[in-house]
């Protein structure tokens, strides 16, 4: 409807409703319960534009513009409302504390020890520096900064002749999962008090040279030892081993495989130590001078050392042995018997040495788990070492070592003697400890016993190696920073 011209009064009541009817619009989006709850999010923003009046016929003539009217503009606009603080509960905080990262951030960047993991566990793993990288970034504000993240340096890797001369002795550990789980490697820190000098683990003939392994070793700080065993992996459940004995390798059947091994190690250029085929004078590998079944019978010692000297040379075709140290081991002898051979088995072990241009490191593994017998250091491991001795002048290697967790806490003494004594001796250039948790593996009169090698079988036990470790003149690793709240 057109007002008349010169309407004055009906202007003024037009003018009036539509200021009431602004105002209730406004109260409806700000002022209500509804608008209230909705702040968060979109808002309808009203406006009034004053426009010019439009030309054209009016009522008044038609040459003469009409009057000047109020026009109403609703234009929808995005504005974004943070919403209110979320109370943070007294006591401990995390990340359910918080609703923005931004606001996690803040209170990590309060306290960089992160008492309450907001940038997660400690370890490599929450080094990205952002806290509760879960939450949600509010986008008024700018996303956070990383802080300080912690990242391994490039490692320092020794010559070989350095590796094998160290200025201290190693002490390191084996334990499934190291060294590429950094959550566990952590763990044995903690728990030797210490980072490991040397790190060890497992592999078998078909396993792709570990790289990575050998790399996260020495970026550690621990030089890295492989038990390599010709052997495939779960051997126990394959009908036919014969394409894997002795005689086959030295014939050549695996050449292609051992040379990829060969291959790598030269392209790395990191030293590594090579225990290939252990404990050879036991019955329990199918290399075992005991072992007989699965298309595999009577090895005997001199099938043995061609064997080895059959993958050594291999080695030393592709320059590889310019990074392998060969560590020759053998188990401890005094609870073995010949197996058929009529040697004692001091006889058995010097019959199956390489050889001085072979090797260098000589070595044994040692156990305590019988808690019928001494528990010394002198009742696991005097005769072994003796033997060794007597065999080469070359530096020892522990390998393996360890003593299960038994009724009366003997393994706190045990390891307080071992850790002493092989400090002491000057032949000892490394001792590994076994830091796993094994079943049905060691027999006690015809029974599978429960062995509980762990270093954390008991407090008493964890607590006496670190005691013993920080006594001794064993050499360390490198000890992350964030392990220590740094």
């Amino acid at each position: 409807m057109r007002l008349p011209h010169g309407s004055t009064t009906n202007t003024r009541v037009i003018i009036l409703v539509i200021t009431v009817a602004l105002g209730a619009v406004a109260w409806i989006v700000y002022g209500s319960p509804s608008a209230a709850h909705k702040n968060s999010g979109h808002t309808r923003i009203v406006t009034v534009d004053e426009t010019m009046p439009s030309k054209g016929h009016a009522a008044g003539g038609p040459n003469h513009a009409g009057p000047s009217t109020p026009h109403v503009t609703v234009t929808s606009v995005s504005v974004t409302r943070a919403p209110a603080a979320v109370p943070v509960a007294e006591g401990p905080i995390n990340c359910t504390s918080f609703h923005w990262q931004q606001d996690a951030q803040t209170a990590y960047l309060a306290d960089l020890s992160d008492p309450n993991a907001l940038d997660g566990p400690a370890g490599p793993n929450n080094g990205n520096g952002l806290a509760c990288d879960n939450l949600s970034s509010d986008p008024s504000r700018p996303k956070s900064s990383p802080v300080d993240p912690f990242t391994w340096s490039a490692p320092t890797v020794l010559s070989k002749a350095s590796a094998m001369n160290p200025r201290q002795k190693y002490f390191g550990v084996a334990a499934d999962g190291l060294p590429n789980d950094p959550s566990l490697f952590d763990s044995k820190d903690t728990e030797l008090g210490q980072a490991p000098s040397t790190v060890e683990w497992f592999q078998n003939f078909g396993d792709a040279y570990p790289f990575s392994k050998v790399n996260t070793s020495w970026q550690r700080g621990a030089l890295p030892v492989i038990t390599w065993m010709s052997a495939p992996a779960n051997f126990a459940s394959v009908s036919d081993l014969s394409s894997y004995s002795l005689t086959s390798i030295a014939n050549g059947s695996q050449d292609s495989y051992i040379k990829s091994w060969a291959a790598n190690i030269a392209v790395q250029r990191m030293p590594v130590v090579i225990r290939f085929d252990h404990e050879a004078n036991g019955n329990w590998y199918p290399w075992s001078v005991g072992w007989s079944k699965q298309g595999i019978t009577g090895n005997t010692p001199d099938q043995y050392v061609a064997a080895w000297r059959h993958v050594w040379n291999i080695f030393q075709s592709f320059g590889a042995n310019n990074y392998a140290i060969w560590a020759w081991v053998s188990t401890r002898i005094d609870t073995l018997g010949s197996y058929g051979t009529g040697m004692t088995q001091s006889q058995l072990v010097a019959a199956s040495y390489p050889g001085d241009s072979y090797v260098d490191w000589i070595g044994m593994d040692g156990y305590q788990y019988n808690a019928a017998e001494s528990t010394t250091y002198s009742q696991t491991f005097t005769a072994t070492l003796n033997t060794l001795e007597s065999i080469s002048g070359k530096p020892i290697i522990v390998a393996e070592m360890g003593s299960a967790q038994q009724p009366g806490n003997i393994k706190p003494a045990w390891i307080v003697q071992t850790i002493s004594s092989l400090a002491a001796n000057p032949r000892i250039v490394a001792a590994v400890y076994f830091d796993n948790d094994v079943t049905g593996v060691h027999y006690i009169d015809g029974v599978a016993v429960h062995t509980d090698w762990r270093i954390s079988s008991s407090p008493a036990s964890q607590s006496a190696l670190q005691s013993a470790l920080a006594g001794s003149n064993f050499g360390v690793g490198i000890y992350p920073p964030y392990l220590s709240g740094n």
